[in-house]
């Protein structure tokens, strides 16, 4: 499988710079979506999330990345609440929670994706063997 890490952390980027800039926006700019307010958060921090582990997964393959994208989003979600009120928006713990809700759903949903990837991508080479030394041949009793 190709990896692409630039990629996906530009993508992960933008990604979050516009939702950072939604989310700053005064609500008199907003108008009234058809769903609540925290499925709007759970779906959005759902595909930051996904970005993130994406992003991570194509620069580390074989490490665990679950706790960065879970400590990140948390992070991330928080500060993104924390300074809503500065733009006349409201902080509220619940969307947090709807945050990280969304980051867990993310997170177990590429954990199966990438399971499934790794048992059904072929199995790398094994490594060569070495040749016998033949700097003493092996009838002689030197080092013995």
């Amino acid at each position: 499988m190709r990896r692409h890490p630039a990629i996906a952390w530009t993508l992960w980027a933008a990604y979050w710079l516009v939702l950072l800039t939604l989310t700053h926006l005064p609500p008199r700019f907003i108008g009234h979506p058809p769903v609540t307010d925290k499925t709007l958060h759970v779906l959005a921090y759902t595909t930051l999330a996904g970005l993130l582990y994406v992003a991570l997964w194509a620069t580390w393959p074989r490490r665990p990345i679950v706790r960065w994208v879970l400590g990140c989003i948390c992070v991330l979600g928080a500060l993104d609440e924390w300074t809503q009120p500065m733009f006349g928006r409201s902080c509220e713990l619940l969307d947090w929670v709807a945050d990280v809700s969304g980051a867990i759903v993310a997170v177990g949903m590429l954990m199966l994706i990438r399971r499934i990837a790794e048992r059904w991508a072929p199995a790398p080479p094994p490594p060569p063997v070495a040749a016998p030394s033949l700097s003493v041949p092996p009838w002689s009793h030197k080092g013995r």
